[in-house]
């Protein structure tokens, strides 16, 4: 039996699935005890959200996610900052080796120095844009990373708003109910 994946059950317990969606996975529910069972856990998951308190945030508290990125991006700058100034130095040893190597050529006249100087700047060039790939891959993975933390986080601080608002409009009807207050009504624009 094919299970639906984690990502087709949260777009189902979340109400984000299509009428068709939600009509198989609900069909697949009543079928399979075992992708019942773990929606029944991820539903419980969510009501234990429902009545999660949100503690008092002090000012010096900062998020995870944000101090994670920020840590990465010093870090990744810290290598390509030192990756830099390494190719400086290896760009004034190359300089100096070749007028050592030019001298040595110009009194020998060795061909074959001549070659070798040739074949280590090629080396030296083909490590420099091997090195330079490897940096932009890893940039865009933590940008990927990133970016997926954030939308992650948008979401589950939208959940953690809607149901933020409904508990204080539930509140609010309480306290009218529990006070004997009626709200006034609505002025009507016709009277101004």
């Amino acid at each position: 039996m094919n299970h639906p994946n984690p990502d087709h059950w949260m777009a189902f317990l979340y109400g984000e699935a299509t009428e068709t969606e939600r009509y198989d996975l609900d069909a697949h529910l009543r079928a399979c005890a075992e992708c019942a069972a773990k929606v029944k856990t991820w539903r419980a998951g969510m009501h234990a959200l429902d009545e999660w308190k949100l503690p008092q945030a002090s000012p010096a508290r900062h998020e995870p996610a944000f101090r994670w990125a920020a840590a990465a991006a010093v870090l990744v700058l810290g290598v390509v900052l030192g990756r830099f100034s390494m190719a400086r130095e290896m760009d004034n040893r190359l300089a100096a080796l070749r007028s050592e190597i030019r001298l040595t050529a110009a009194e020998s006249a060795g061909a074959e120095t001549q070659k070798w100087l040739a074949d280590f700047a090629k080396e030296l060039d083909d490590r420099r844009g091997t090195d330079t790939a490897s940096y932009v891959a890893a940039l865009r993975q933590i940008d990927t990373q990133r970016r997926a933390e954030i939308a992650r986080l948008r979401r589950d601080l939208g959940t953690v708003a809607i149901y933020a608002d409904a508990r204080l409009s539930g509140a609010e009807e309480q306290l009218y109910q529990l006070n004997g207050y009626t709200p006034p009504a609505d002025p009507d624009p016709d009277d101004e």
